[in-house]
């Protein structure tokens, strides 16, 4: 080894990485940086089908090791912070890897290649303050606040904080049992005067200069500049500032980070408070240019072929689905970091894919345009943004994040969460009628939601209802807002297309006519409609074949009412258990008034339910279906 040149050594020690990745599924593919600490590769996941970074660490170098291990576990999970997927070691070889998400590039060429605009200041300002406050919130100071630690993901759409090599946990630092360093530029004064008790806010100083910078366009400040900040006020160094367009912002952001008195500093969530005056949208980030300094994988395309189901081809054939048209879409989602699992149901939308990212479960939806323009891609961001109102909803499916990918025809995909399956399946398993009222309670619940939001879905069927099973019990979803539409402030619309699906369609939706003086102004009980419907298919334990014509529905709907009045005839035993004359004179028979202002909203419906569908309502005496549905049935 002594008569081992520099570079003979140096691929000596590649070969003993090289070897101790693919003993655990790892394919170098490239250095992307080195130092006396560790060395950052580019590798592929053969578990995962997907590209990471991977900082490979010497174990003698083992406070540094642990130092990344404790925090990282004190910060698993927390967004805006770039997470780990797995640590892999071999003691023999004295090494330690962190395997982690790979992303785009730094903030620091985000600066190089982009001019950000206010909007995009705002968002930048938005997440790192977020992320900081998730580290404030388990007494982490990061220290190393530079904008070459600030990594941004396309795939996230967010700015990541990384490398937590010399963050400290701020008791350690304040009772001498460890020290802080950091970047000399972006420190705070007080660390650079060793200067204590230190504050939870001593990184929101470096943070505070970064937004300056992206503010005014000036990547790094000059010597001055910095230096003059480390002692006197901020707009005393620029007074420019105050009088700019960004004053505002200037002032109750700027001016509460970087400030030399760390008593007058803000903390993170302080800061976050402040910036709600601002308009944040977050969508802005996705107009960055960003470059990528690694290639892609050239045996990537193989290595997803290798990693297929055996009944993909099968899957292929069964769906009619052009096979190398779906290998694409695995790819592509290989390349976002998601691993294809199988093909989960196609429609007229697209495809579904049950996938798989970071060992958790998620679904996607792939829709291609239908012409070479962005249309239908923009009606779908337009439902991606109508569903951030739903957040916190329980009742509404959520979309997590949506990616544009450039292929033939502009196509986006749609991560959700994934569940157990569609309302279709409870429906021919002929469920309990305590099942079904609770599923009827939910998706009251869930349209009351969307009419204090002022939103209306247009094409609720079983399809568009998703469940997951907990025990005896559905978590029910309403899901697929690409027909949705935002209602005026006075709760209906004058404007609409016609949309949805025949059958489960109101009258009045049939029959618009935009700019017709009588017509009835379209709202919320349109939905109503549309779940009446679903609810008899649900009581009944099938799905009918009712008449798509538009004339029958306009002579109340009589094709429906002789459907089900051939299924009581039948004596069919899940009819007779789950119809009772309650259900269908005073919840049923009102939902598909053929008159929209006849129908109960879903607040009143809801509380028609609660007050006779108690926890104990299977108890009760419930009567098979009698006179009260032929009576129904005479008077529509």
């Amino acid at each position: 080894m002594q008569n081992l040149n520099q570079k003979q050594k140096k691929e000596l020690k590649l070969n003993v990485i090289q070897e101790f990745l693919k003993s655990k599924s790892y394919n170098l593919e490239k250095v992307l940086s080195q130092d006396n600490v560790c060395m950052l590769v580019l590798a592929f996941s053969q578990k995962l089908s997907i590209q990471v970074a991977i900082k490979i660490y010497q174990n003698d170098n083992q406070f540094e090791i642990q130092n990344q291990l404790k925090m990282i576990e004190l910060v698993k999970k927390k967004k805006y912070i770039l997470q780990a997927i797995e640590v892999v070691k071999d003691d023999q070889i004295g090494i330690t890897a962190l395997v982690l998400e790979l992303c785009d590039c730094s903030l620091k060429e985000i600066f190089e290649d982009n001019k950000m605009n206010f909007q995009q200041v705002c968002a930048l300002a938005c997440q790192l303050l977020k992320g900081f406050a998730a580290l404030k919130d388990k007494s982490i100071i990061y220290g190393n606040i530079k904008p070459e630690k600030i990594l941004y993901s396309s795939i996230r759409n967010e700015f990541l904080i990384n490398d937590f090599s010399i963050a400290r946990l701020l008791n350690d630092i304040n009772s001498g049992k460890e020290e802080l360093e950091g970047n000399m530029m972006y420190v705070a004064p007080e660390v650079n005067e060793k200067i204590k008790p230190l504050t939870i806010n001593v990184d929101m100083f470096g943070v505070g200069q970064i937004l300056l910078e992206a503010l005014i366009q000036q990547h790094p400040l000059n010597m001055m500049q910095w230096i003059s900040l480390k002692e006197r006020n901020l707009f005393d160094v620029m007074p420019q500032l105050l009088q700019s367009q960004y004053k505002q912002f200037a002032q109750k952001i700027l001016l509460n980070m970087i400030v030399v008195n760390p008593n007058s500093r803000s903390n993170a969530d302080e800061l976050l408070i402040n910036l709600n005056e601002f308009n944040i949208d977050e969508n802005s980030l996705k107009q960055l240019k960003v470059r990528r300094d690694y290639k892609e994988n050239l045996n990537q395309s193989l290595a997803v072929s290798e990693s297929l189901p055996e009944n993909f081809k099968q899957q292929c054939q069964q769906l009619e689905l052009n096979e190398d048209k779906v290998k694409e879409y695995i790819q592509n989602l290989a390349k976002l970091g998601y691993k294809f699992v199988n093909i989960i149901g196609k429609g007229s939308f697209g495809l579904v894919f049950k996938i798989t990212y970071n060992s958790q479960q998620k679904a996607v939806k792939i829709i291609e345009s239908k012409d070479q323009n962005q249309n239908s891609i923009n009606q779908l961001k337009k439902e991606y943004d109508l569903l951030k109102n739903f957040n916190k909803s329980k009742y509404v499916l959520q979309i997590q994040n949506t990616q544009e990918i450039n292929l033939a025809k502009p196509t986006i995909f749609i991560f959700t969460d994934l569940c157990d399956g569609e309302l279709t399946t409870l429906i021919e398993q002929q469920i309990s009628k305590k099942q079904i009222i609770s599923i009827m309670m939910q998706l009251l619940m869930g349209l009351e939601e969307l009419k204090q939001m002022k939103v209306i879905h247009r094409d609720l069927k079983p399809e568009n209802i998703l469940f997951n099973k907990k025990g005896q019990n559905y978590q029910i979803y309403i899901a697929d807002f690409g027909q949705a539409k935002q209602l005026s402030d006075k709760g209906y619309t004058d404007h609409l297309s016609k949309v949805g699906t025949m059958k489960y369609t109101s009258k009045e939706v049939i029959e618009f006519n935009e700019g017709s003086a009588d017509q009835p102004k379209i709202c919320y009980k349109s939905d109503i409609y549309s779940l009446g419907i679903v609810f008899i298919e649900l009581l009944c334990g099938r799905r009918f074949n009712f008449q798509t014509e538009v004339r029958p529905i306009r002579n109340g709907n009589q094709q429906i009412l002789s459907d089900i009045n051939a299924m009581y005839k039948t004596k069919n035993r899940v009819f007779e258990q789950n119809i009772d004359s309650f259900l269908i004179e005073n919840v049923i028979k009102n939902m598909v008034q053929q008159n929209p202002k006849s129908r109960y909203s879903s607040d009143e419906l809801l509380n028609i339910l609660f007050k006779n569908f108690d926890k104990n309502y299977s108890e009760k005496q419930m009567s098979i279906f009698d006179k009260s549905f032929n009576e129904f049935s005479s008077q529509q």
